[in-house]
């Protein structure tokens, strides 16, 4: 996973070294037909889509994750704001629109999403459902494995405290990440925390994994 896929068939064996995996790759060559090579190869690259469903605004947030960086790189952040005006319908099809732009150019390897917890209006967390299993929808269809992730998962991810507020998980966002100066909405930074969340998860599954082998 935290390499890119490519059109040979391989497969990870165990890990060696903190930044390498031992792998086995098949190469069919006139030379060595079904033969099985063994080499070293360098992690690349892991690209997270983070998402703060929603149908009023909805927060996206891609990142990078690169085996020798420092830290993981901020390539995309909005906040969509859909009009009011419209029918929810509409506002459904204009965020799908939005988030397909995002898969088609950015092809992430992972979706991470967070789960919805409501208890006031049902009306709203039905339609925020709405909008949630779209985006799951569209992202399998693009090839992701999806990350599903609780309020309380992110929280302690991205400040070790289940109960941070806003201005405590924005400050730590800052930290972990390069975010451009601006002023943004709630709902992208949250998105940002999301992507940064789901990125540690597949990392650590990976490393889990290979453990097993």
């Amino acid at each position: 996973l935290l390499y890119r896929k490519t059109p040979q068939k391989c497969g990870v064996f165990r890990a060696t070294k903190p930044k390498e995996l031992l792998y086995y790759m098949h190469i069919p060559t006139e030379k060595s037909m079904g033969r099985w090579s063994m080499g070293f190869v360098t992690l690349i690259s892991m690209i997270t889509l983070g998402i703060d469903p929603g149908y009023e605004r909805l927060g996206m947030a891609v990142i990078e994750t690169k085996a020798r960086a420092k830290k993981d790189e901020l390539l995309h952040s909005t906040c969509i704001i859909t009009s009011k005006n419209n029918l929810f319908p509409e506002r459904l099809k204009s965020l799908a629109l939005e988030v397909e732009k995002v898969l088609a150019k950015y092809k992430p390897d992972t979706l991470a999403i967070e789960e919805l917890f409501f208890s006031g209006n049902q009306k709203t967390a039905m339609k925020v459902s709405e909008v949630r299993g779209m985006i799951i929808y569209l992202a399998l269809r693009a090839g992701c494995e999806i990350t599903n992730l609780t309020p309380l998962q992110v929280k302690m991810s991205i400040t070790g405290f289940g109960r941070a507020s806003k201005t405590q998980i924005i400050t730590m966002i800052k930290k972990l990440i390069t975010v451009p100066s601006g002023k943004r909405h709630d709902d992208e930074y949250d998105a940002i925390a999301i992507a940064l969340t789901g990125a540690a998860h597949q990392r650590q599954n990976f490393i889990h994994n290979q453990t097993k082998h």
